[in-house]
Order: C-alpha cells, then structure tokens, then sequence
C-alpha cells in the first residue's frame, strides 16, 4: 500500500495520489471492521465458558493466598529455626 502511494507521488499527478490514497484508506477501513467483527465473535463464542469456569478459578487463587498467608506468618513464627536450615 505505501508502495502504491509512493509511486503516485512519483507519477505525480493529483489523479494517482488521490486514487492511492483512497484505495490505502479503504483498504485500512475493511481491515479494521473485520478485526471488530472477528473479535466480538471470539468474545461471544471462545470466552463465554471461561467466564463460567471463573468461579473455580476464584476459589484456587483464594485457597493459594491463604496457604501463602499461613507460610509467611511460620516463618515470621519460627525465623531463627528457618535460619538454620538456609544459612547465608
């Protein structure tokens, strides 16, 4: 596309470059307008049933926050016996 423009501006000529630019601009207009419709339609169709796996997701991270939670406040506990075990 910019080589078709770049020849225009070669050409010289208003015609070519109004044509070059236009047909650069249409064709960005119909890329993008099927990039939308492509993802509204994985949206709808790929992520729907990851939204409704997302509760189960929820609660493992839940249930990991609160396993690391209980690891922290042992170490906090107990420093001078994890101390020895990893000497530095």
């Amino acid at each position: 596309m910019v080589g078709l423009t770049l020849q225009a501006l070669i050409v010289s000529t208003g015609t070519a470059v109004l044509l070059a630019f236009s047909t650069v601009a249409a064709t960005i207009i119909l890329i993008m307008a099927f990039l939308m419709l492509l993802v509204g339609t994985a949206q709808n169709r790929f992520l729907q049933p990851l939204r409704t796996g997302s509760q189960s997701i929820k609660r493992g991270g839940g249930l990991l926050l609160i396993v690391m939670g209980i690891w922290l406040m042992i170490l906090a506990i107990w420093v001078d016996t994890f101390a020895q075990l990893f000497p530095g």
